[in-house]
């Protein structure tokens, strides 16, 4: 198999052969880097727990055959037994058939004498009669013992037999089991030199770990500077726009001021014309772009100040990148030292290799351990990599903070806009002072500019009121017109069809039906629609709908606060001031907006500043608990 193949490979879907091809793409002495080292970290754990499970396998065989090769000892002993048994029996055979030989004799000797002394009646005769049928009563017993003794002796062939091919099997048996028992001896020598091997790997990869943990723990702690510097630079622009609003706030004031007095100059004076020094406009279009290249000077400067924050950036980013380069190199230098090192352990460890199968359990325990903490850390560095904890959620964190940053910086552009043209409109002041004479500390007085302005104001509220009026009685009077006309309709349309008589008599009859018929109608539609309200000038009550006479359309009167006979009373003089009062309600339309939006921008600065220090915050105690995690063992 290829690299390729090997690091495209996932650890859930390995079988045994590959997992085998892989400890043998291991074993050869080779060089890798960072990377490819922590991409190979889980393969090389996968691989190190099946040879594990192999040779817990193995030591159960070996373990099964120790204890087959017991049996088989005890078998052995008992199959020799039973061997002198047979030696026994049959040495008792032999005796027991020479005393049958020796009996079967004696008795053809008595039977001859038997024979020969058959007429003679002596009392010794008889004597040897019962001799002889004792000696035959014996050799009775003796032969039914001798079968007993043949049949045991078959028994015990037969045993025999079936013994000795139980022990041929048993020797097939006990010599597959050493050829086996040497293979798993030489397999168990390779798997504890591999696993010396992969131990001193997981040092080297514990060590490339632990200065990996090093370097973030540095980049944290830049980091930690950068935000600081970032705080300090926030912190300042917030100055910064709390100065340019305070500006802001007296240049308005300062302005308010001024056109106060130059209103009040100009009803004083109202012959002077403005327009007709043009050295003045000259000198002031000279201004406005001295004041303009002066912002461009600032926009500039600032542009200059994130360039070189970008640069200094970079700048950390290179020198990052150069500290790892150079922590690469160190490790390549060590990795070939390590390599000497190596191969004089093994030689030593081939000469020790039986104290080493002696301590192998404890390693083994040692080893799992270590692959548990190793699989833990596997599994906390998926999790920041996935995104489910860690890295992944600060950094958004931290883009979202630069969002807000940026958005921040544009507002400050326009905040500085602003207070350009404040100061444009603050130099026109102090030009309009030049020209009418008056002092800078002198103070012009507003008192009457205000009272006559609110009087202005006052008097532009009953116009809109008198014309919101007259068109509410402009469009009751056509409704009404249309009403009346359909009645006289109807009306021609009874006429022509019946006679005069008949008219005079359905006109007296419907007429009170008809009246009858709106009575229901209003009284319906009062139950149905009551508002009351209390009329501003003359501070009756009335209802709304009934002012109306049911004319949904018309808006107006539902914003007005007049009933229908002041509504009545109150007459539009000329179309000029109907034209001065749309504008003044466009006006005071325009002011509302812009008002809105200045405390809207105001509220969102506030709330954006509130968000930005919450989130610096949030961040400093998540990177600390990130470094805290990162210091437990």
């Amino acid at each position: 198999m290829d690299w390729k193949q090997i690091l495209s490979l996932s650890n859930e879907n390995l079988t045994n052969e590959i997992k085998d091809e892989i400890y043998n793409e291991l074993i050869k002495d080779q060089k890798f880097d960072s990377k490819i080292a922590k991409k190979l970290f889980p393969l090389c754990l996968t691989v190190l727990r099946f040879k594990g499970q192999q040779v817990v396998k193995y030591r159960e065989e070996i373990e099964m055959f120790a204890s087959s090769d017991i049996d088989l000892k005890s078998t052995l002993e008992q199959i020799e037994k039973q061997k002198k048994m047979i030696n026994k029996y049959e040495a008792e055979r032999v005796q027991f058939k020479a005393k049958i030989k020796e009996l079967s004799d004696e008795i053809t000797i008595m039977h001859g004498r038997e024979i020969h002394g058959s007429d003679e009646d002596s009392p010794s005769q008889l004597s040897e009669i019962d001799r002889q049928q004792e000696l035959l009563g014996k050799i009775s017993a003796k032969n039914k013992h001798i079968k007993r003794l043949l049949r045991d002796i078959e028994k015990f062939e037969q045993q025999s037999t079936t013994h000795l091919n139980v022990i041929k099997e048993l020797k097939r048996n006990v010599e597959d089991s050493n050829e086996k028992i040497s293979l798993l001896s030489t397999q168990l020598e390779d798997t504890t030199n591999t696993i010396t091997f992969l131990e001193e790997k997981i040092a080297q990869l514990s060590t490339q770990l632990h200065e990996m943990e090093n370097e973030n723990q540095q980049m944290f702690k830049e980091r930690y500077e950068r935000e600081k510097e970032m705080e300090n630079f926030s912190k300042e622009l917030e100055e910064r726009v709390l100065l340019y609003k305070g500006i802001l706030d007296e240049k308005q004031h300062e302005f308010d001021i001024l056109n106060e007095r130059y209103e009040n100059l100009i009803e004083q004076v109202p012959g002077i014309d403005i327009e007709s020094d043009e050295n003045e406009i000259k000198r002031i279009s000279n201004l406005i772009n001295d004041r303009d290249k002066v912002i461009k000077a600032f926009e500039e400067k600032l542009q200059l100040l994130s360039t070189k924050l970008m640069e200094s950036t970079e700048i950390i980013k290179k020198l990052s990148e150069e500290r790892k380069e150079f922590v690469e190199r160190l490790e390549k230098n060590k990795s070939n030292e390590c390599c000497v090192e190596v191969q004089d352990m093994l030689k030593r460890g081939n000469e020790e290799r039986k104290e080493l199968q002696e301590m192998l359990q404890i390693a083994e325990d040692d080893n799992f351990l270590k692959s548990k903490q190793a699989f833990e850390a596997i599994e906390i560095l998926r999790s920041y990599e996935n995104s489910e904890d860690g890295l992944a959620d600060a950094l958004k964190k931290i883009h979202s903070l630069q969002e807000a940053v940026f958005q921040r910086d544009k507002q400050i552009h326009e905040f500085v806009t602003e207070i350009n043209a404040q100061n444009e409109v603050a130099a026109e002041n102090s030009i309009l002072r030049k020209r009418l004479g008056i002092s800078d500390d002198e103070i012009v007085e507003t008192k009457a500019f205000l009272a006559r302005q609110k009087r202005y104001a006052k008097i532009n509220d009953r116009l809109m009121l008198k014309l919101r009026a007259s068109e509410e009685l402009r469009l009751q009077l056509k409704i009404d017109k249309n009403e009346l006309k359909r009645n006289i309709y109807k009306l021609e349309a009874k006429l022509n069809n019946e006679g005069d008589e008949n008219l005079n008599s359905t006109s007296r009859s419907t007429s009170p039906s008809l009246n009858v018929g709106k009575g229901i109608v209003q009284k319906r539609r009062k139950e149905s629609h009551v508002e009351m309200r209390q009329c501003e000038n003359c501070s009756n009550i009335y209802n709304v709908y009934e002012s109306l006479k049911y004319c949904r359309n018309c808006i107006m009167k539902h914003n007005s606060n007049l009933c229908e006979n002041c509504t009545s009373n109150l007459k539009v003089t000329s179309s000029e001031n109907i034209e001065l009062i749309k504008k003044i309600a466009k006006l005071e339309i325009d002011y509302q907006s812009i008002s809105e939006e200045n405390e809207n921008l105001r509220v969102g600065l506030n709330e954006i500043l509130e968000k930005l220090r919450d989130n610096e915050g949030k961040l400093f105690s998540y990177f600390y608990r990130l470094i805290n995690l990162y210091k437990k063992p």
